[in-house]
């Protein structure tokens, strides 16, 4: 995802559901939610998140 999108509030990691903690059968620990994206789609079992800087010059 662009930082645009991730700066949007549209991508966001989710650590509940409906008010509880995720369970592993929905990607515990944490799982990647986009906005506009089919949630089959989602990336589950989130563990490490990395961010690079990109030199666009």
């Amino acid at each position: 995802f662009s930082w645009k999108d991730a700066l949007s509030g549209k991508v966001f990691l989710a650590y509940q559901v409906n008010g509880e903690p995720l369970p592993v059968k929905h990607g515990y620990p944490l799982r990647l939610v986009a906005e506009g994206v089919y949630g089959t789609d989602w990336v589950k079992y989130v563990y490490k998140v990395q961010f690079d800087k990109i030199d666009n010059a």
